[in-house]
């Protein structure tokens, strides 16, 4: 299940941080691990991010950190925009994950396209919230039950 999605500014400043069904004890050290997990894409950027020897950069960098039951994703535009994206230990595919950080991508472009907009400021957007919030769920919805192991009596 996806519980957080981010998009942090080049200068790791958050630009829009959103929360879904995390108690609020957790919530902070959601924020805390999504916050560490920018050293690891920083890392990650700095050595290269390429499928190959004459490959692009790769827009997805995959999982980036695994703590208090949460997995954090990352992935990083060339203008140097992190799209992060925390889910729990459940059964979230990778697939699923490339999805939605390009989903957040583009509709953060969208966003971003409003005349009105200061590339650097938080985004205040409801429409892009909403959005935002429509593609978390899609994915969880999307996910199989988790089958049932019967045991004998």
């Amino acid at each position: 299940m996806i519980t957080s999605i981010a998009v942090v500014s080049p200068s790791n400043a958050p630009l829009y941080i959103s929360i879904f069904n995390v108690p609020d004890d957790e919530s902070l050290r959601l924020q805390a691990l999504m916050h560490s997990s920018l050293d690891v894409l920083e890392e990650r950027v700095a050595h290269g991010c390429r499928q190959g020897p004459n490959a692009p950069p790769d827009f997805f960098l995959g999982l980036l950190s695994i703590s208090n039951g949460f997995k954090v994703y990352g992935a990083i535009s060339n203008t140097k925009r992190r799209f992060l994206v925390a889910t729990t230990d459940g059964v979230v595919r990778e697939e699923d994950v490339k999805m939605v950080l390009a989903k957040i991508h583009t509709l953060y472009c969208d966003a971003a396209s409003n005349p009105f907009y200061d590339p650097g400021m938080p985004l205040d957007s409801p429409q892009f919230a909403k959005e935002v919030k429509k593609v978390a769920t899609m994915v969880q919805q999307q996910q199989p039950p988790l089958p049932q192991i019967k045991t004998a009596a």
